[in-house]
Order: C-alpha cells, then sequence, then structure tokens
C-alpha cells in the first residue's frame, strides 16, 4: 500500500520518548532484573571508587549507588569492556540505587523498562510509569520532563493535561536539565500552550545548548538559517549544524549536509554534502533518505549508482516522502535501477496526484529539520 503525506512544515522528525501507563502496583523494591552480584572489593576493584562503594555497602547509600552506576556507564561509553558485563553491572547498581529511594536510580529504571533490553529486562509499560512517577515525587529534573512531556502530549497512558505538563516540563527547564530546556523552546517556538515567542525559544535553546545538548544546538542552526528569533546568520546556523552533526544527533547530519549542499553558510560542496545525508539515511531520516537517494540518482558528489539510490528512494517513499516518490517513479518507468514497470510509475503518480505537492526545480530547497521528541506535536 503506498503511502503518501503531504511534507510536514520544516520536515519533523525526532527522538523517542515512549512510556506506558503504571496500573499495577509496580515498586522500586521488585524483585532482582539482572543475575549478576558484586562484593565489595569487587565493586572498588571494578570502579577504583573505594569511598563510593564502602558507604554502598555500610552506609547503605543509595546516592552512593547511583554515583557507581555512572562510573560504570562511563566506562561503557568510552568503549572500555563494551560488553553484556559491563552492561549488567550498570543495571544492577542503579537497581541497587532505586531501591533505596535514589531518584536518578527510579529514573534510569523508569526508562529500561520503558525500552527493555535485549538481555535481562522486558519491556514493562506499568513498571515504566511506575518507576517514573516515583522518581517525580522526588522532582528528579528529566523524571519531572518526560511527565509533563506525556500530560502536554497525551502520550504514554498518562491522562492529557497540557497546562499540568507545561508546569512540569518548565519546572524541570528552570532546575537546568537540558532536554527540558529544549523541550521549552519548542513548545515557545510554535505556540504550543504559550504565547508564540521565537526569541525566547532562542534563549531556551541556548540554555540547552550550554550543556551540550545536540539537539538544542540544531534548533539554534534551524533559527539562525530561517532568521527566526535571532538575526539571519547563516555562518552561525553552519556552526551549529555542525556541533549537533559532531554528536551524530540526524537532523543535524542532514542539516549540515544541506548546507554543504546549498552553501548555507560554507561553500557549496556536493561530495561533502554526500557522507552527511547518507548516514542520516542509515538511520531512517525521511528527507535524508531523498537527498542520499537523489543524488545517488543523478550522480552529484558521488558516483551514480542507480540500485542504491532506488534503495533509498524506496524507502522514503514508503514513509509519505512525496519527492522521493516522483523520482522513484520516474526510475520505474525508464528502468532505472530497477525492472521497468509503467504501471508502477502510474500508480506512485496516481498517489502524488491526492496531494498538494509541486514538483521540486533547482531552486527548491529541502527544508531544515527541527530535532523533536517522537510524537511531539505543535
Amino acid at each position: 500500500m503506498i503511502n503518501i503525506k503531504s511534507r510536514k512544515a520544516a520536515g519533523l522528525t525526532a527522538l523517542v520518548f515512549l512510556a506506558g501507563a503504571f496500573l499495577n502496583g509496580a515498586s522500586a523494591a521488585d524483585a532482582a532484573v539482572t543475575d549478576i552480584s558484586m562484593n565489595l572489593s569487587e565493586c572498588i576493584k571494578l570502579t577504583s571508587l573505594e569511598k563510593e562503594c564502602h558507604d554502598a555497602y555500610e552506609q547503605d547509600s543509595g546516592d552512593a549507588w547511583a554515583r557507581i552506576a555512572n562510573n560504570f556507564i562511563l566506562r561503557y561509553d568510552a568503549g572500555n569492556q563494551v560488553n553484556g558485563e559491563m552492561f549488567s553491572y550498570i543495571v544492577y547498581s542503579f537497581e541497587k540505587a532505586a531501591q533505596r529511594g535514589n531518584p536518578q536510580g527510579l529514573f534510569y529504571m523508569s526508562q529500561l523498562y520503558r525500552v527493555g533490553t535485549d538481555r535481562s529486562i522486558a519491556q514493562d509499560r506499568d513498571k515504566a510509569l511506575g518507576y517514573l512517577e516515583e522518581a517525580v515525587k522526588k522532582d528528579q529534573p528529566r523524571a519531572l520532563a518526560l511527565k509533563g512531556f506525556f500530560q502536554h502530549q497525551g502520550l504514554g497512558g498518562v491522562y492529557l493535561d497540557s497546562r499540568q505538563g507545561l508546569e512540569l516540563i518548565r519546572k524541570a527547564a528552570e532546575k537546568g536539565d537540558a532536554f527540558s530546556e529544549n523541550l521549552m523552546g519548542l513548545i515557545t517556538y510554535n505556540g504550543a500552550g504559550v504565547d508564540r515567542d521565537p526569541e525566547r525559544a532562542f534563549r531556551w535553546f541556548e540554555k540547552s545548548a550550554s550543556h551540550g545538548y545536540a539537539a538544542a544546538y540544531n534548533n539554534l542552526g534551524f533559527l539562525y538559517e530561517n532568521g527566526v528569533g535571532a538575526e539571519k546568520n547563516p555562518e552561525m546556523a553552519f556552526r551549529f549544524y555542525e556541533k549537533a552533526a559532531k554528536k551524530d544527533l540526524r537532523e543535524g547530519l542532514l542539516n549540515l549536509g544541506r548546507a554543504y549542499l546549498y552553501g548555507i553558510g560554507v561553500k557549496s560542496d556536493y561530495v561533502k554534502a554526500f557522507p552527511y545525508f547518507e548516514r542520516a539515511a542509515d538511520r531512517n531520516l525521511n528527507d535524508a533518505m531523498y537527498l542520499a537517494g537523489w543524488m545517488l540518482h543523478s550522480g552529484y558528489g558521488v558516483t551514480a549508482d542507480l540500485p542504491r539510490g532506488f534503495h533509498y528512494l524506496d524507502k522514503a517513499s514508503e514513509v509519505g516522502n512525496v519527492p522521493a516518490t516522483a523520482l522513484l517513479a520516474d526510475m520505474y518507468e525508464k528502468g532505472e535501477g530497477v525492472a521497468c514497470q509503467p504501471e508502477k510509475a502510474k500508480e506512485l503518480r496516481d498517489a502524488i496526484i491526492e496531494t498538494s505537492w509541486h514538483p521540486y526545480n533547482d531552486a527548491t530547497m529541502v527544508p531544515a529539520a527541527l530535532s523533536l521528541p517522537e510524537d511531539f506535536m505543535f
């Protein structure tokens, strides 16, 4: 079945933030979720945190367990001992922290149950929100933000209450939580439950970016490129897109590729543009799949490769990218990268007629993409 949708403003794309309703009374004292164990001497040997390990084992300190867990995360993220055992130590330590009421431990456990793992934790919507509620009661900033996001958007089995959700997000943002500051920027940018104020949105994005938050880098670039909330400044847009791309944010990769493609704050360079589109396309970003496919089809910036181009265009078309569908129809008609199928070309073009899309020309730019949590609705 062909799925053709009209293009959404600003190429809205997403990060995942979903959870389920807490129905079964799950508590932080539930049975252990990992079979691993660790005694005091092993803790010191593995983390080099002698004081924290003694506090955890001898003082029963939840805060100490959270610091131990964070130490394991640093090792895990740094690529040291990246294996199932290291992950299990992270879960083990955060579970210990959560059982002792540590806010970070409670929030971390909520996220583990929200997404599930392929190791020891099955996805459990009830427990996910149960731990989240416990963390909210303790004013954990990210928990406040996530609960507020659910309420503001009516997601994850949480009742819709935009005003209460906004207050939770604002409370978390005022505590300096980068995700919340970025979310306040998005809400203020479009007037979602508040007066639209792009200049104030810009300030929220700046606060979030000051913590190194990749999505805020990208969103600042978006405002600078479009001259909204700040004076138009292509060079600053390029700088922030580059910062976001260096953190491997897929919207940042797309926008940096666009900067090189269209010469936004930098000299146009198709060869430099393509790898950024390809990286974002491999992470299923709609416009990136179209642009990667278009460049592979045309041979701009990369050796023409019709089968690879078809692959990306087909994926983009499946998620409703109309320009990709139009180019795909041409390829079916001409047998480029795929067997000649005039009837398939007609089917695709008929689907396009139902939209308000007009064919691209050389002067048409694929719009910049904001970085949004998944299912965020303006």
